[in-house]
C-alpha cells in the first residue's frame, strides 16, 4: 500500500474502533450501528487490498467487479425490497 494512505487509514481504524465501542450504548440504533460498521470494515478491507495491488476480476452475472480470490458478492433476497430512494424522492 502507498506509504501516504498508511497513516490516513490508521486514523480511520482508530476512528471507526471509537464508533464501534459508542454504539454498545446505543440499544437497537446501536445494533444497526454495528452491522454499518461491518460492512464499513469489509469495504475498507477490500480497499487496502486494491490499494496493496490485488487484482480485481469483472463478474459477468451482476456487471460488477470484485478482488481475484475473494467471495463474490450476493443478489439481493427474494422478497427483499427493491425500492430505490432518489434525491428528488427525499425532497419531496
Amino acid at each position: 500500500m502507498p506509504s501516504e494512505f498508511s497513516r490516513d487509514l490508521g486514523y480511520l481504524a482508530k476512528f471507526l474502533g471509537g464508533l464501534r465501542t459508542h454504539a454498545s450504548t446505543l440499544g437497537p440504533a446501536g445494533t444497526r450501528l454495528e452491522a454499518l460498521l461491518d460492512e464499513q470494515d469489509r469495504a475498507w478491507a477490500e480497499i487496502q487490498a486494491l490499494l496493496a495491488g490485488s487484482q480485481v476480476i469483472a463478474d459477468p452475472t451482476i456487471g460488477k467487479t470484485a478482488l481475484a480470490g475473494a467471495p463474490m458478492p450476493t443478489t439481493a433476497a427474494k422478497g427483499a425490497s427493491t425500492r430505490r430512494l432518489t434525491v428528488g424522492s427525499l425532497l419531496s
